[in-house]
């Protein structure tokens, strides 16, 4: 897949204050100001023999705890229909 060893940043914006209001209140309206995303399997020098075949990857971005404490108390996978809809509203 010639992944990248490095990290890359994603910025949505060079007006930061700006893009995080934006996204914090309208997070379906408004894109991720930030996101970063890594490859490990391409810094594990043993990866490629332990797992042919098979990448690895880290998205991480914004958020606020708020948006999720309905479910704090519930385990991943059970957490009902209203939460995979919230996920379906925020991943586009």
């Amino acid at each position: 897949l010639q992944l990248p060893t490095h990290n890359l940043w994603y910025f949505h914006s060079y007006d930061m204050d700006q893009a995080f209001d934006q996204y914090f209140a309208d997070p379906v309206r408004h894109r991720p100001p930030t996101c970063y995303i890594g490859f490990p399997c391409t810094k594990d020098p043993t990866w490629s023999k332990r797992y042919p075949g098979v990448s690895n990857c880290i998205l991480i971005s914004d958020g606020l705890y708020e948006w999720f404490t309905k479910w704090e108390n519930t385990q991943v996978g059970q957490r009902g229909q209203d939460y995979e809809a919230f996920q379906r509203t925020i991943d586009s």
